[in-house]
């Protein structure tokens, strides 16, 4: 093979490299009120679909991040859940604007909504509460 084929390849493999392995680890640090926290992303809809069902437990600096298209109602259940949750809605600005405290996994079938949302996190039960996160701060994801 040409020396310059070979070359090409190894660039091209370099460059995969260097912009897939972010999105197979996306667990970016995230300060959200006084806490740093490791959120997974769910920014596909099998995965936003999938959340946090079927998981034993969130340690106490984990969370989700669900990532849709565009701003709209976004509404969540607790449908297979094993643990209870806090869970915030942010803004297309990422600006706090619905909050949720200790959603238990007995509210099941009952929603959990808010309008004009187009990112939400899903933190383990009392998190809001121990971050000092409030309606109307910016978080930078």
């Amino acid at each position: 093979m040409p020396k310059k084929f070979i070359i090409g390849i190894i660039v091209v493999i370099a460059l995969a490299i260097t912009f897939a392995v972010p999105l197979l680890f996306n667990n970016p640090d995230t300060k959200l009120g006084n806490k740093t926290y490791k959120l997974e992303v769910a920014d596909t809809a099998e995965a936003r679909q999938l959340g946090l069902s079927g998981r034993e437990k969130l340690k106490d600096d984990e969370g989700l991040l669900f990532v849709f298209d565009q701003p709209g109602r976004q509404c969540f259940w607790m449908k297979d859940m094993k643990f209870s949750i806090d869970i915030l809605w942010l803004d297309a600005n990422k600006k706090v604007v619905q909050l949720e405290k200790n959603v238990a996994p007995s509210t099941y079938p009952n929603t959990f909504c808010a309008d004009d949302s187009q990112y939400v996190i899903e933190l383990k039960a009392g998190q809001i509460r121990d971050a000092k996160i409030a309606r109307g701060q910016v978080i930078d994801l």
